[in-house]
């Protein structure tokens, strides 16, 4: 049961019990009497009836709990396809089941136990959401922002598995679930050549078919006001900024200084006709957490995104070429030490280099 449901339903139940206390106390000792001190054989009985509330209360909450064991995951398949799709796991379970027998190189008790993994094949999703012909591979994302990156051809031909059970149990947390990409490693022994363990992706939430069109959508936070949105088009047509720098992406980008062309961070909000005043904040969002921290945004202050070149790239190298979704596009977030009017850019800060940027909040 979710966390605001639970709080509701405790709160109204122990609404009732303190009706209950002050309907007790006033009829008890009177009206104007209400606020003395009970006696010993009122405090015992007054006791029992929040022992009996309580056990009513827990009764409750564990019924709601079976009736929802789990709180639902969605997986999202977008990019190149004919449509864009949104699905329930418990839809995932309904379309088809697959088992596929295979060592597990995160099975940290027994890396040679050949366990049987429950799930549906990823061939089969592509199919049902239809590929457009020039996709070459698939970007498989997790809640983590972690992403990992395979061949169309090697998902067709290969039963590679989001999995949702293993042994006939749902996957914990620990095991990568509720959705867990996995290799059939022992009916295949050259696919550990090709995907290592690394590839082995837990938590799925996004598979991004080829790449993304790009889009952003800049408004002011919390009211969702102003809105405006961006798509690649109108992102080209704004003044384009290039800096060079050693990237701060963890996966899938060249080591050492790299080219990146973008829009100024300061530029696409002032173009969004939102002022951004020297005490606000600037939160950027993206299909996952951006942050080490869980559900938190990137953070900048206002003065740095004001003063400092802070980008949002859309193509890299010398050819400029646009990011694609294995290195984390369309969009990234970039930053360059190259500040004005004594503004530094905070350390800190500096090491938010965000992919898969969708939004950009001004408070």
């Amino acid at each position: 049961m979710e966390t605001g449901t639970r709080t509701r339903l405790f709160q109204k139940l122990m609404g009732k019990f303190w009706g209950l206390f002050i309907i007790s106390c006033c009829l008890v000792l009177g009206l104007a009497n209400c606020q003395s001190q009970p006696d010993a054989a009122q405090l015992d009985f007054w006791q029992k009836q929040a022992i009996d509330l309580n056990a009513s209360i827990t009764q409750t909450i564990a019924d709601q709990n079976q009736n929802n064991p789990v709180q639902e995951w969605y997986l999202t398949i977008h990019g190149q396809v004919q449509q864009k799709s949104v699905l329930r796991l418990s839809e995932l379970q309904n379309l088809s089941q697959q088992e596929i027998k295979t060592t597990n190189p995160h099975n940290t008790e027994n890396r040679q136990e050949i366990e049987t993994l429950q799930g549906i094949a990823v061939s089969q999703l592509l199919e049902k959401a239809g590929v457009e012909p020039s996709v070459q591979e698939v970007t498989f994302l997790s809640s983590n922002n972690y992403r990992v990156t395979v061949s169309l051809e090697d998902l067709k031909n290969y039963p590679i598995l989001l999995a949702w059970g293993k042994n006939g149990k749902p996957l914990s947390r620990s095991e990568g679930g509720p959705l867990y990409l996995v290799f059939p490693y022992s009916d295949y022994p050259e696919l550990p050549d090709r995907y290592s363990d690394a590839f082995w992706a837990f938590y799925v939430t996004d598979m991004i078919v080829g790449n993304e069109p790009g889009m952003i959508k800049v408004d002011i936070k919390p009211f969702d006001v102003g809105s405006k949105v961006f798509d690649r088009a109108a992102l080209d047509a704004l003044p384009q900024t290039s800096i060079e720098e050693p990237v701060g992406y963890k996966f899938g980008w060249p080591v050492g200084k790299v080219k990146l062309t973008g829009v100024k961070l300061r530029d696409i909000i002032t173009t969004a006709n939102i002022d951004l005043t020297s005490q606000g904040r600037v939160f950027i969002k993206g299909k996952a957490s951006l942050s080490s921290e869980p559900q938190e945004p990137v953070q900048l202050p206002s003065q740095e995104v004001l003063n400092c070149d802070i980008i949002l790239a859309t193509r890299w190298g010398e050819d400029a070429i646009p990011i694609p979704s294995s290195m984390g596009g369309p969009i990234t977030l970039a930053f360059s030490d190259r500040c004005q009017n004594g503004v530094t850019l905070s350390p800190k800060n500096s090491q938010h280099w965000a992919t898969l940027v969708e939004r950009v909040e001004v408070n």
